[in-house]
């Protein structure tokens, strides 16, 4: 903190970096550098049970990653709205539902970064060449080119892609941002690929522990949903994820049916499948903060001096 041209120490109670701090915070990402990873600084000094990371809203990605709400309708298999619903939610109970790949990823592909990328981008090239993995990367190989407009012919959009494959992929942001891709992937009923550590640090072979998006409500248990790996793993997922039986991929897509709506602001940006908005992420937030106050026992009773 700087003031009047002095740099001042931050009181712990309030420093980010501060393991005694006590002010929670209410963030994008939940990367648990500094305290909780043991390193002497952090980036987002992120603390479990202090601080919740919330879902994504409509920001790059988001929701609606590249599509538009008509395209969300058509082929979520959670839409409470859309032409030929009961049919298509029917098809899915039932395990009727084909989809053609295993696992779609598509966005920026940093090349240059290698096996050592800590957002987990980079390391899906070496897919590339799994027949029932789809990968794009929507810059080529070069970061600040553009893809060919002959090269983005040869794939469809996200919603498309999304609602065409069991598995997708949900890697940190360019800059070790918020990892957003788990929300449409979750309303296209694909299963998300999440990062539970990544490298921070000086050493680059370190795990930094990573949150889940609003983790602590009791109705989202990620290991429920979701295939979780560290940085360390990202290279086994061809094994990994064929090894899911698709009686196991059923169960999992049957809960993300039920927990979809926990992470759409409906009542700020108004329904996407026909949701009321009573369990969105925004009540979900106030879900867990209640809670908190209950664990924390009945507040003693204040006293007025005469």
């Amino acid at each position: 903190m700087e003031r009047d041209g002095h740099k001042r120490a931050l009181p712990g109670w309030w420093d980010p970096a501060s393991a005694s701090r006590v002010v929670g915070h209410i963030q994008w990402n939940g990367l648990c550098d500094g305290v909780d990873a043991q390193q002497r600084n952090c980036l987002v000094c992120f603390q479990r049970g202090k601080d919740v990371q919330i879902a994504t809203a409509e920001n790059v990605c988001g929701p609606l990653c590249g599509y538009g709400r008509d395209e969300l309708a058509k082929y979520s298999p959670w839409s409470r709205s859309a032409e030929h619903r009961a049919m298509r939610e029917a098809a899915h109970a039932e395990g009727r539902f084909s989809r053609t790949n295993l696992f779609f990823y598509g966005g920026r592909l940093h090349a240059g970064r290698g096996p050592g990328d800590p957002t987990g981008r980079a390391q899906l090239l070496a897919f590339r060449n799994e027949s029932d993995f789809k990968i794009v990367n929507t810059v080529g190989d070069d970061p600040d080119q553009p893809l060919p407009p002959d090269e983005r012919k040869l794939w469809r959009n996200f919603a498309v892609e999304m609602s065409d494959a069991e598995f997708c992929y949900s890697p940190l942001g360019q800059s070790e941002g918020d990892t957003d891709r788990y929300v449409p992937a979750i309303l296209m009923g694909c299963i998300p690929v999440m990062l539970t550590g990544t490298r921070y640090g000086e050493g680059g072979l370190e795990v930094t522990p990573l949150g889940m998006p609003l983790y602590e409500h009791p109705e989202l248990n990620w290991a429920l949903f979701s295939v979780q790996v560290t940085i360390h793993e990202v290279h086994s997922l061809p094994a990994k994820l064929r090894a899911i039986m698709p009686k196991e991929r059923l169960r999992m897509r049957h809960e993300l049916g039920r927990i979809w709506p926990r992470f759409l602001y409906s009542r700020m940006y108004g329904s996407y499948l026909g949701e009321d908005g009573s369990q969105d992420a925004f009540e979900t937030l106030v879900d867990i903060l209640r809670l908190r106050v209950r664990a924390m026992g009945p507040f003693p009773a204040l006293t007025v001096a005469a």
